[in-house]
């Protein structure tokens, strides 16, 4: 009898199979996207930026103009290796399809947009697919998890004010930051008495935290409020 040898060269036929499907996801979306043209792609279909502001020392960037690799979640399709930038002044992702020899780059749908990831993090569209009326939860977060019913999105903003300098109006960006946590299923918009609401029996471990790291907060609030979130995480456990 062969049925059992026949059995075990299937299996291993077909486990090969699966392993090179998984493996290959990506690969095959490249090649799609390299055969037709990522200029040719939906995610393409967006307006010009208009990004013709005069600055000094500052931009309407999320880092600067520097176009880098990442992945966008379009459409609820995945797309790899796209030249993207953040535009945190204006809260939208910025594309240059044919890479960075593009001149202009496009303004990709938000409202077609669940996420991407660029400089190594990750940025969910909080309102994607939600009917909402908070306005602190429009548009583009990092994400960072600290459990599964415990998560901070921090939106990176900017304003801009205008000057005259030797006859020319001139730009001036500032950055700032807003917190918004993910606790039990709901959205809370970031401060301490929200903090001690959420977690009434870390009232007081919480009120000195924020004593002993007054510093932190005054010249790094993100990284106090990741902190503050990593503490709290580890006591309700």
């Amino acid at each position: 009898m062969t049925t059992k040898p026949l059995l075990s060269v299937c299996s291993i036929i077909l486990y090969s199979q699966v392993c090179f499907s998984q493996s290959s996801n990506n690969s095959l979306s490249n090649w799609f996207d390299a055969t037709i043209g990522k200029e040719n792609l939906s995610i393409s279909n967006g307006f010009i930026a208009n990004e013709q502001y005069i600055t000094n020392n500052s931009n309407l960037y999320f880092k600067d103009s520097k176009f880098s690799l990442g992945s966008v979640s379009y459409e609820d399709q995945f797309y790899a290796d796209l030249y993207i930038n953040y535009d945190s002044y204006n809260d939208e992702l910025l594309l240059k399809p044919n890479g960075t020899e593009d001149l202009k780059s496009i303004i990709v749908k938000k409202e077609y947009t669940s996420s991407f990831t660029f400089l190594g993090r990750n940025f969910v569209n909080l309102t994607y697919n939600k009917k909402t009326s908070e306005n602190f939860l429009n548009g583009y977060f990092e994400e960072k998890i600290f459990d599964k019913n415990l998560i901070l999105y921090t939106k990176y903003a900017k304003t801009r004010s205008e000057k005259i300098d030797k006859n020319q109006l001139i730009s001036e960006f500032s950055s700032f930051n807003q917190f918004v946590i993910l606790h039990d299923g709901k959205y809370f918009k970031y401060s301490q008495s929200a903090i001690e609401q959420l977690f009434p029996d870390l009232k007081n471990q919480i009120k000195s935290f924020y004593s002993e790291n007054s510093i932190i907060q005054k010249s790094d609030e993100k990284s106090f409020v990741e902190m503050l979130l990593e503490r709290i995480n580890s006591l309700s456990k």
